[in-house]
């Protein structure tokens, strides 16, 4: 039915003879151009390089079914990592941490130093009652050194101080940290 556009590639535009009588494809009018995007004839009012149907601005839209999979492939992602924050992944036979974290603190013991006196304790045994009256935390999964600071209600400072030599960006689980008791 149309004919096909003029063999002469310098010409942006088939002449007259390639195109023959075909009418326009929007109206009845002779065809003067070729559109080179869908092929269709259309004469001067309906285009100019593109016909009217392929410069249409919703022709460079995706169809409505490639929209709405695109919108429910987005909210299957939002959905997935919200339920990621909800519920931490854990690794096979790894136990959930228990609900409520009861800190165990060992009272201080009564000194008496070299004298008898109570309270005139050396500054040994002074020190070795601090570090008795500090706590041992196990890490768990996910934590931080400013969320186990948050957990005890000290600075992770402090929490520094007391570990000396921990790195913090490589925290393992299960592994003890010190909690200063003076926090």
């Amino acid at each position: 039915m149309l004919s096909p556009p003029s063999a002469d590639p310098q010409s942006d535009s088939p002449d007259d003879d390639a195109l023959g009588p075909l009418p326009c494809r929007f109206c009845d009018a002779a065809a003067t151009a070729l559109c080179p995007r869908c092929a269709a004839a259309h004469c001067d009012a309906h285009g100019g390089v593109l016909c009217d149907a392929c410069s249409a601005p919703a022709s460079g839209m995706p169809p409505a079914w490639l929209a709405s999979a695109v919108a429910a492939a987005r909210a299957l992602g939002i959905l997935g990592a919200i339920l990621l924050r909800v519920q931490m992944p854990r690794l096979p036979g790894e136990e959930p941490p228990p609900a409520a974290i009861e800190p165990t603190v060992a009272a201080p013991a009564a000194t008496v130093g070299l004298t008898g006196t109570p309270g005139a304790a050396p500054a040994a045994a002074a020190s070795a009652t601090a570090a008795a009256a500090a706590e041992q935390y196990a890490v768990r999964g996910g934590d931080t050194l400013a969320a186990i600071a948050t957990r005890f209600g000290t600075t992770v400072d402090v929490i520094r101080a007391a570990n000396p030599g921990i790195n913090e960006s490589a925290l393992q689980i299960g592994q003890q940290v010190t909690i200063p008791a003076n926090r």
